[in-house]
């Protein structure tokens, strides 16, 4: 499993990082590219814009690391087997409190500083929070 942190907040988790890329490709704000690479070659682009050097990859594990290098990526995260296997410890239904949207809420890890909780909306698109801001900003149902 392998999971980034973008500088912008966002969490992006997948099996592998062509599955990671693809989900950074369709939440791109402007028009989605096509495939992968075309996502790539226009995420390249602007790399070379903003710090003038650019980036070099030739597949998504690559792409990820440059990304990382040069600061759009705050972290990569890859978890082996054995941790995947992990059972959540609490699983609820809940509702932000700010917006009333509904999640499946799964809480993975020991200690309160290593609690991460998983939030599932209702189309599967899973959602990565810290522990603090779950108890801050969710309910249960």
């Amino acid at each position: 499993m392998i999971k980034v942190y973008c500088s912008d907040g966002a969490v992006f988790e997948g099996r592998t990082a062509k599955e990671v890329v693809n989900k950074m490709r369709l939440d791109n704000w402007e028009t989605v590219p096509g495939t992968n690479e075309e996502y790539m070659e226009q995420a390249a682009r602007r790399a070379k814009v903003w710090d003038g050097w650019g980036i070099k990859y030739n597949n998504e594990e690559k792409f990820l690391e440059e990304m990382l290098r040069i600061g759009v990526l705050k972290g990569i995260e890859k978890t082996d087997k054995e941790e995947r296997k992990m059972k959540p410890f609490r699983t609820e239904t809940v509702k932000n409190t700010r917006n009333g949207k509904s999640f499946l809420a799964e809480c993975y890890g020991v200690g309160m500083n290593k609690i991460k909780v998983v939030l599932t909306d209702e189309f599967g698109q899973k959602k990565t929070i810290k522990f603090e801001t779950y108890l801050n900003n969710y309910e249960k149902v």
